[in-house]
């Protein structure tokens, strides 16, 4: 069967499509947030994690998911200590407490910040929250990179990008999209390695220090994969599709 592949940092994922039935046509729609790590200190969550946390369960309440993909850098700044460390309510629990997502599965990249603390604790949280599923080691060098391959390894073309929290798109020459999505949390307003990205690649960034944020989301028909940038105050700010590819 053929396949969409994301590629989320360094991390493959194949996500099968359904296979073709009748009516409704199969799809799979997801969210993706990064860097929504909140902060160590009381109330150990920001304007911005609030604000996306909001508006993802009001995206999911009227578009619907079958996920939430979580791209690194969960607990700012040093990670978590255990699996009963209280970030994991504080931060997580608590700011993600909207019904809409309550029996939504989260899939959770352990970012650098991660790494600084005890990711072995975040994996063995997956045991204790029915929600949270953890998938392994940091997504570097991006927050997320997706598109529609074979399920090859690829490594970015992009890495002067891999400190920024923004959101943005980017296409090469063969049609291949990289979607970045790590505003959940802070804004990066810099643009100082705009000149390393190739000519024509940059379609789309937004690192507004005014803006509360915002995260993607993404739906795959067997037709195509539709990206669109949600900003978490309510507002679309960016929408593309890539066409499906054969196997190679």
């Amino acid at each position: 069967m053929e396949a969409w592949t994301v590629l989320l940092g360094l991390q493959v994922m194949s996500l099968p499509l359904l296979t073709h039935c009748a009516a409704p046509t199969p799809t799979l729609k997801f969210v993706a947030v990064g860097d929504w790590g909140g902060v160590p200190n009381a109330p150990f969550h920001t304007a911005r994690e609030m604000a996306n946390a909001k508006e993802i369960a009001r995206t999911v309440q009227i578009l619907g998911a079958d996920f939430i993909m979580s791209l690194g850098d969960n607990f700012y700044f040093t990670g978590v200590h255990d699996a009963n460390d209280k970030r994991f309510q504080e931060t997580f629990e608590d700011v993600f407490s909207d019904r809409a997502l309550r029996n939504i599965p989260w899939y959770v990249l352990a970012g650098n910040h991660d790494h600084l603390g005890n990711v072995s604790a975040q994996i063995a949280y997956s045991k204790v929250s029915k929600r949270c599923i953890a998938t392994g080691p940091p997504n570097k060098p991006l927050r997320a990179e997706m598109h529609a391959r074979s399920g090859k390894r690829l490594l970015s073309k992009h890495k002067d990008l891999r400190s920024s929290h923004i959101i943005c798109y980017l296409q090469d020459e063969n049609g291949v999209g990289y979607v970045l999505s790590g505003a959940g949390n802070f804004m990066d307003p810099s643009v100082r390695h705009q000149r390393k990205v190739p000519n024509n690649y940059l379609r789309f960034h937004y690192g507004s220090e005014d803006s509360l944020g915002g995260f993607t989301y993404v739906e795959i028909s067997p037709k195509e994969m539709t990206i669109t940038y949600v900003e978490a105050a309510g507002k679309s700010l960016f929408k593309t599709s890539l066409p499906r590819r054969r196997r190679l």
